[in-house]
């Protein structure tokens, strides 16, 4: 309870009730922490492959655009995508030995 002076006149406020799972979210943020979920999601497709579609579809998009900066913020994009698919790709060979 908190008290509060208007006017010279005292008022009493009272705070609202909290549920047992707002005090204990409240006091336990330290193991609220440690057991939050993380989203995982499996991927059916690898990491190549959807930079390769990911830069094939920019590239779509820049053609579509006049020349500017907006087409070639995409087409840098799009270079970004096939050479991260090429080092990913270089990776894998080199530390399988194929």
């Amino acid at each position: 309870m908190e008290l509060n002076s208007v006017s010279h006149t005292f008022v009493l406020i009272e705070e609202p009730a909290r549920s047992d799972a707002v005090e204990g979210y409240l006091q336990r943020p330290r193991e609220r922490a440690m057991t939050k979920r993380r989203l995982r999601v499996r991927q059916t497709r690898s990491l190549e492959e959807r930079l390769a579609e990911n830069a094939a579809r920019l590239r779509e998009r820049a053609d579509q655009l006049p020349a500017g900066a907006e087409r070639e913020a995409l087409l840098k994009r799009a270079r970004l995508a096939e050479t991260g698919a090429k080092l990913s790709d270089w990776l894998i060979t080199r530390t399988t030995g194929s």
